[in-house]
């Protein structure tokens, strides 16, 4: 993993640098009236092309695998983003998606693991709200309308 200083404990920034989300910009402006966070979502992106965003990740240290292979149309960057100092200047305000990144997983950029599991997300929605919403980057596909992943069952479960 390039642009992660061993045992740092903050975030580089390199995924605000380029955004792989679940849906084109067309798709995420449909699905923003039941997705969380959608407005801010929306106003804090800025659609890429693929050889900028190779070009982006490269200039900001970032390894470009995943966006060589991405979908078309569903690259992003992210207007808040000082490329300067590789700081949010809405920090404090930024949208729930950029607050639970890598969803309790190790981030593919840097390596850090912070933020909230969609799973721990969910939970927290559920008891605070009683409806759903669905973000605007799932990893799961779940919120795209891709079939659920299936939980393997152990031995003796019926």
């Amino acid at each position: 993993m390039t642009g992660f200083r061993s045992g740092a404990t903050t975030c580089p920034g390199q995924c605000c640098a380029v955004l792989q989300l679940s849906g084109t910009l067309d798709e995420l402006r449909e699905a923003a009236p039941i997705m969380l966070d959608g407005p801010s979502v929306l106003a804090m992106i800025e659609p890429i092309r693929r050889d900028d965003a190779i070009k982006r990740s490269l200039q900001h240290g970032a390894d470009p695998t995943a966006i060589s292979q991405a979908t078309p149309g569903r690259l992003f960057t992210c207007r808040h983003w000082d490329t300067e100092t590789h700081l949010c200047r809405v920090y404090e305000q930024r949208p729930t998606m950029c607050r639970d990144y890598p969803y309790g997983e190790a981030c593919a950029h840097c390596g850090l693991t912070m933020g909230v599991s969609p799973l721990d997300r969910a939970q927290q929605r559920a008891r605070r709200e009683g409806e759903g919403r669905m973000r605007a980057h799932d990893p799961a596909g779940a919120a795209w309308g891709l079939p659920a992943k299936k939980t393997p069952r152990m031995r003796g479960q019926a």
